[in-house]
């Protein structure tokens, strides 16, 4: 079975930038994750906020993964989606570096609740 061409507004080349792009974020994703990782367990504690940020990282990591998997097979109305997921976890993370208590903020997340606007 012939392959279908891609969206017609993306090249091969175009898409194979992307996928390098992504590689890249991976790799700084994990050496962040691992520098947190690293710096706490030296200190011997690991934080519930760093819990957050390394669920983040992980699903960020998976949803690239995703990403690429759905743009290779063609699929492009799902993999678009993918890319509203990514910014939901942005803004997690940049509303982690907001809060002056990170671990009210942890636990807040943790149970369901939201944040009070100030």
């Amino acid at each position: 079975m012939e392959k279908q061409p891609l969206n017609h507004e993306v090249s091969d080349v175009d898409l194979a930038k992307v996928f390098e792009s992504l590689d890249v974020v991976n790799k700084k994703l994990n050496q962040t994750a691992l520098d947190i990782s690293t710096n706490e367990t030296s200190r011997k504690l690991l934080s519930k906020p760093s819990h957050l940020t390394f669920s983040i990282v992980h699903r960020a990591l998976e949803l690239n993964k995703g990403f690429k998997t759905l743009t290779e097979a063609n699929t492009w109305i799902t993999a678009i989606n993918l890319i509203r997921l990514q910014a939901d976890n942005c803004m997690r993370l940049f509303a982690l570096s907001l809060v002056i208590d990170r671990l009210d903020f942890y636990n807040r997340i943790q149970n369901g609740g939201t944040y009070p606007k100030h």
